[in-house]
């Protein structure tokens, strides 16, 4: 009977441990889907940033490329092709 009571009481300590230890993995789990989630959000405000740079460098690429293009003059070329200089103002 003495054996039964401590085979009894063994089983009623493993179990209250084994409770504790999935607690323990519980609070454990919690723990990293909260930082998981945390990443993500980062992760997405830095996808958000780096859509709005691709879009930035896609437009100043198009205006650098246009740049040299005959039909898209700029003030600089225009300015530039007059050969001699005006003459000085009469005295």
């Amino acid at each position: 009977m003495h054996r039964e009571l401590l085979l009894d009481q063994e089983i009623v300590r493993l179990n209250k441990q084994h409770k504790r230890e999935l607690e323990n993995h519980k609070i454990r789990l919690n723990v990293m889907k909260q930082e998981i989630w945390e990443d993500q959000l980062a992760e997405q405000g830095r996808d958000g940033e780096i859509s709005v740079l691709k879009a930035m460098v896609q437009t100043v690429m198009g205006q650098v490329k246009g740049k040299g293009k005959a039909s898209d003059p700029t003030p600089e070329a225009s300015a530039a092709g007059g050969g001699n200089p005006p003459p000085p103002p009469p005295r």
